[in-house]
């Protein structure tokens, strides 16, 4: 049984690792730095928003239009130590003129949520 155990373990760790490396790539090419606003359409829980500021020093706003996500989000970033650089909020991501000045961020991200778009 424990070798069953650690075998699971190693690959949860290993996909924890490939997501983490998904994250910093994704704010490699879209050229995130320390200071700038970000946005992330389609939050979920937060995990590559508190990626994304961890590897970056940006500031992250997640967006998503479920209350439990963002309260699982908030706990886990006040968890994690973030809540200083990552925040989450609900919104439609088809409606973002409607809850955020125009040019309020300096880039945005949506990595898992465009299949949920209505276009």
């Amino acid at each position: 049984m424990q070798g069953v155990r650690d075998a699971l373990l190693s690959k949860y760790r290993k996909l924890i690792f490939q997501l983490a490396r998904q994250e910093h790539y994704l704010a490699a090419q879209i050229n995130i730095k320390p200071g700038m606003r970000v946005l992330d359409v389609g939050c979920g829980v937060g995990e590559p928003a508190r990626e994304i500021a961890r590897f970056t020093d940006a500031t992250i706003v997640g967006v998503n239009n479920n209350d439990f996500q963002i309260d699982r989000a908030n706990k886990k970033t006040a968890k994690a130590g973030l809540s200083d650089r990552v925040s989450f909020q609900k919104a439609d991501f088809m409606k973002l003129s409607e809850t955020f000045r125009e040019n309020s961020f300096d880039a945005s991200e949506s990595n898992y949520i465009i299949h949920h778009a209505d276009i």
